[in-house]
Parts: C-alpha cells; structure tokens; sequence
C-alpha cells in the first residue's frame, strides 16, 4: 500500500520502510513524480536523518505499489506489479525481473456458439476445458484458435453439457 506524506513545498508517494543489519532503512517511492516520472529507490540512516538516493527506477518501469525488502545477506529487493529489482547497500543494481500478467479469457455468446477469445501477447497459453469444476481433467480445447487483429479466437457449441474454460500455461 502506498503510503503518502505531505513535507512543504514536497510530496512523496513511499513503500513501507525495510531495515538492513546495519540499521539503514529503504524506501522506494516517488519524489516530483509529475515532473521525472521516475520512482526511486531511498537508503534513510535513522540517525541522522539523512535520505540518499540509490538507484532510479524508469518512468513506466515501476508501477502500482511498491514493496521492498532486505534479505539476510542486505541484498535490497524493490518490486512493483510487473517488475522486481535487486540491488545491494551502495545501489549497485544485481539483476531485474520483469513479470508478465496473464492474459485475460474473454466469452460471449453468438447464436448457439460460443466465442472465446485471449491475447496473444501471452505466448504459451492454452485453452482448455472441463464439464465439472472438481475434475482435474482439463483438456486442450479443439479447434485451434485462430488469430484476428493481435486476438486468439475459438468458437465451440454452447449447447449440450456446461463447459468451463481457463487459459493454461504449460
């Protein structure tokens, strides 16, 4: 959850803090968001009070809300919705890991068929089906899609017993 503080003539969008063994505290948030766009990764030394900026996130990169935790060995970890970042106590950046949401099935029914459709953005998924929900008998879903305008389509009977669909990734 996004936490925000209102300092003069400042704003500051923040994660909930994490700690490393020396006692530093890291934040990542954003700071003159509307201007750079950017969210940053902030080392906060308790003592003193001082905040240092360690490492830009890129505008479009970090979105939604932001976590960050500091495992055993001080390795900081930032993440957002899509992406997680690694760095160490200095900000030196040790690898990132972007995720991709799965895609969405979409249905509606045409006449006494009905069509099924996904993006094909989401390489690997497949349609599969199932007339009862407590089976763990999902199977692959014939025919196979056809591809309109960047779209997976496939179009089954709707008549006869209930079907339900779910996308899979192998």
């Amino acid at each position: 959850m996004k936490r925000r503080i209102n300092i003069p003539d400042r704003d500051y969008r923040i994660s909930p803090p994490a700690q490393n063994s020396k006692g530093d505290v890291f934040v990542a948030g954003e700071y003159d968001y509307a201007t750079s766009g950017n969210t940053y990764l902030y080392r906060v030394n308790p003592d003193t009070g001082s905040v240092t900026k360690i490492l830009t996130l890129p505008a479009g990169e970090f979105v939604g809300d932001y976590t960050v935790k500091v495992d055993d060995e001080d390795r900081i970890y930032a993440r957002s919705n899509q992406k997680l970042y690694c760095v160490d106590a200095a900000g030196t950046l040790k690898w990132t890991f972007t995720t991709t949401p799965p895609p969405q099935l979409a249905g509606s029914r045409q006449g006494a068929n009905i069509a099924l459709s996904w993006s094909t953005n989401a390489a690997g998924f497949n349609l599969v089906s199932v007339t009862n929900l407590s089976s763990t008998n999902w199977t692959l879903v014939s025919p196979s899609p056809s591809v309109v305008n960047g779209q997976n389509f496939v179009t089954n009977s709707a008549t006869g017993n209930a079907k339900f669909y779910r996308l899979r990734n192998p």
